[in-house]
């Protein structure tokens, strides 16, 4: 599954119908998720994320952070988990 995130602006991650990434709960979902479990905010090339109080911890390339600066290839992972991101750089106006 793919989210695409385009100019600047936040995304909630977790499995509240509220989450611009919302991911399964129930039997088929991930039940380590918090219903509201991080924000994601970009403006690229920038992107960070910050938890939000989660109960399992939100944890980039494996390190739990309750802040943390995101790149390509790095390995987003919220109760159990993985998300791969990738952040494009900015488009830029030419003249």
């Amino acid at each position: 599954k793919t989210h695409r995130a385009d100019g600047p602006g936040t995304v909630l991650v977790g499995r509240s119908s509220r989450c611009g990434l919302m991911l399964p709960s129930g039997e088929a979902g991930d039940l380590r998720v918090s219903h509201t479990h991080a924000l994601v905010e970009y403006n690229p090339p920038a992107c960070r994320v910050y938890d939000l109080g989660s109960r399992n911890g939100t944890r980039v390339n494996g390190v739990t952070v309750t802040t943390g600066d995101l790149k390509s290839g790095d390995v987003l992972t919220v109760g159990g988990t993985r998300v791969q991101v990738e952040v494009s750089p900015a488009a830029t106006d030419t003249v």
